[in-house]
């Protein structure tokens, strides 16, 4: 059976997000842009790849925006492009990371530092990062 699906809010969007598993590590998953959270579970491979991960950790998995079940968003950005604008907003040595992937990590153990509001290039609207810290 396919765990609970939940959305985060990122900015103006909602992202699909499913929690499973019951493991000493934690893995964020995103898989590629043609996933889809709920269906993945009815092919045979991507179940048997949950499973797998779910026997040794707690796997917080989900769509990025505009794909999936996750909320479109005006317009497209690369994966570059998202990095780029947030990366210019972090420090020497820090990973920066939106509201939304800190929401999804909360209880982890992660720690997270804000950084602020920004415009991020290429991406609509406003968006607030952490530093993983």
């Amino acid at each position: 059976m396919a765990p609970e699906t939940r959305y985060a809010r990122s900015g103006d969007v909602s992202i699909a997000y499913q929690i499973f598993g019951d493991g000493p590590f934690e893995v964020v998953s995103s898989l590629p842009s043609s996933s889809h959270l709920e269906l993945g579970w009815d092919v045979p491979k991507m179940r048997a790849y949950f499973e797998r991960l779910a026997s040794f950790a707690r796997v917080i998995n989900f769509d990025k925006r505009g794909v999936g079940i996750s909320d479109r968003s005006v317009g497209y950005s690369s994966p570059e492009t998202r990095m780029d604008g947030a990366s210019a907003h972090a420090g020497a040595g820090e990973v920066p990371v939106s509201s939304t992937v800190k929401d999804l990590v909360a209880g982890s153990g992660l720690e997270f530092e804000y950084r602020g509001v920004h415009d991020l290039k290429g991406v609509p609207g406003e968006w607030r990062l952490y530093a993983a810290v």
